[in-house]
């Protein structure tokens, strides 16, 4: 009898270490093992040419999504579209899926991100190509801040709009990180006239 005791005693304590290592070693590695889906709130004016929507977990805003349209200045015919997505202190962005389309020809430009270094990214058309997009799995450093992309649009037609996509993964710094949370939004964003 006293044997089963020490040996179920020795096989939860083993077990116990193996769970204890295992999530350990995973938040190390960044493996998440829960997935967390994060619905945005619907995008607002913030200014003239800009619109924003608050992402919220627990209800406490945890990122933004800011979309602004500059108008084109006289000399040009390119629209500046700047794009930031912020999050709280406390947690970092892990990648980001940005996609710019119309439903007219468009010639999409990205302006070289600020700051050093910046990981691999994906700049290319859309499969149907009726956009362009940006991708990046794994933003590394860049994702401790606020990511800005900035792109120039150039219509062909008279358009007055394009659509905006956005994908983005994030955690909440923790001692044991095993859940990240996804966020996905859209939105018809106007063009200046």
């Amino acid at each position: 009898m006293r044997r089963k005791i020490l040996f179920v005693a020795a096989v939860l304590l083993i077990g116990g270490l193996a769970l204890l290592l295992g999530t350990a070693l995973a938040s190390a590695m960044e493996v998440y093992v829960l997935a967390q889906r994060l619905q945005p709130e619907a995008f607002v004016p913030h200014s003239d040419n800009a619109v924003t929507a608050d992402v919220l977990k627990d209800g406490v805003r945890t990122a933004n999504i800011y979309v602004r349209v500059d108008p084109p200045p006289p000399e040009t015919t390119g629209t500046t579209v700047l794009v930031a997505v912020w999050h709280a202190e406390e947690t970092e962005l892990d990648s980001l899926y940005v996609e710019l389309s119309s439903e007219g020809i468009m010639q999409y430009y990205l302006k070289m991100p600020e700051g050093r270094p910046w990981p691999i990214m994906q700049f290319q058309q859309t499969s149907d190509a009726k956009g362009t997009f940006v991708r990046i799995d794994d933003l590394g450093i860049q994702g401790s801040g606020t990511v800005t992309l900035e792109f120039v649009l150039k219509p062909f037609q008279n358009q007055h709009s394009f659509n905006f996509a956005v994908r983005f993964t994030m955690h909440t710094e923790a001692l044991i990180q095993l859940t990240q949370q996804e966020v996905q939004a859209n939105i018809d964003v106007p063009l200046p006239s």
